[in-house]
């Protein structure tokens, strides 16, 4: 039967029973109902990842899976059980993969799905490899074993990074002649696929909506004269220009930062009245001193 006092765990409920005869004849006894914390199944989610195709170099290049331990994904992330805290999903669950590993690439331990060895499937641009896991709570009368869950591993080709030069350059504060400070800012791709240029960050920021750089070319402008008395770092002027490759967009895309550090310099200006003309009325005999403060 169902009760809400059967939703309160540990709680002590008092039954009392009577058995009645043909007769009419009667008897009573009382039981005591404790309700235990029954065991939820946990429940694991599936999920979709990439990993970099292995390339056979030395040295060799950087973000590929060069040996074994390549962490693929933190499996134990996955995992959601009623019964135990999320610092816990480690220690108090044992995960397994069921499917899917036969040659014995991937190895799962401790919640962590990592390679375990180098095989073909990794030296193929765009293979998938389909897991089936599962985890297993550890309760010490009646573990349960969530429902199969599916990792989708696709293997990304290999692509090297672009790149970019820093730059150091120097205008003259309040000067119309440096709309273009970089005509180019000289990004290359190896493999010759398309490179966005974004400014990802100027310091200091109060002066970020001066510049602007062509996605295309990498040009970078100033678009109006600097003061270099409304500056507060000593005429300095760092512009990161984010250069990305494969046109921007797709997951295998990588980028790089050219960091373009600007001097503004200091001119001598001469001095300057507030207004082009002043009055005051001085009355005779009045004492030496400023005519106005």
């Amino acid at each position: 039967f169902e009760s809400r006092e059967f939703t309160k765990i540990d709680k002590l409920v008092r039954l009392e029973l009577q058995a009645t005869d043909s007769t009419l004849r009667t008897s009573r006894a009382v039981v005591f109902v404790r309700i235990l914390d029954a065991n939820d199944r946990p429940v694991l989610r599936d999920a979709a990842v990439t990993v970099p195709k292995h390339e056979a170099s030395d040295p060799c290049p950087e973000d590929t899976i060069c040996e074994p331990g390549h962490v693929v994904l933190n499996v134990y992330k996955l995992c959601t059980d009623e019964d135990i805290l999320d610092s816990q999903l480690i220690d108090q669950m044992t995960y397994d993969i069921l499917a899917g590993n036969d040659d014995g690439t991937f190895q799962l331990q401790d919640g962590v799905l990592s390679v375990a060895q180098i095989t073909s499937g990794l030296l193929v641009d765009d293979h998938v490899f389909e897991l089936t896991v599962a985890a297993t709570d550890h309760h010490p009368v009646n573990p349960l074993t969530s429902l199969p869950a599916t990792i989708s591993i696709r293997v990304l080709p290999y692509n090297i990074p672009p790149r970019v030069p820093d730059h150091s350059v120097s205008i003259v504060e309040e000067s119309d002649e440096y709309y273009e400070l970089i005509a180019d800012l000289g990004a290359t791709d190896s493999e010759g696929t398309e490179l966005v240029h974004r400014i990802s960050r100027v310091s200091p920021a109060l002066v970020t909506t001066l510049f602007s750089v062509d996605s295309t070319t990498g040009a970078l402008r100033v678009h109006q004269p600097i003061d270099y008395e409304t500056m507060t770092n000593d005429g300095t002027i760092v512009v990161d220009v984010e250069v990305t490759d494969n046109g921007g967009v797709g997951e295998n895309a990588t980028s790089v930062t050219s960091t373009v550090t600007i001097t503004v310099e200091d001119i001598n200006e001469p001095p300057s009245f507030d207004e082009p003309s002043y009055r005051y009325d001085i009355a005779e005999m009045t004492s030496a001193g400023p005519v106005s403060s």
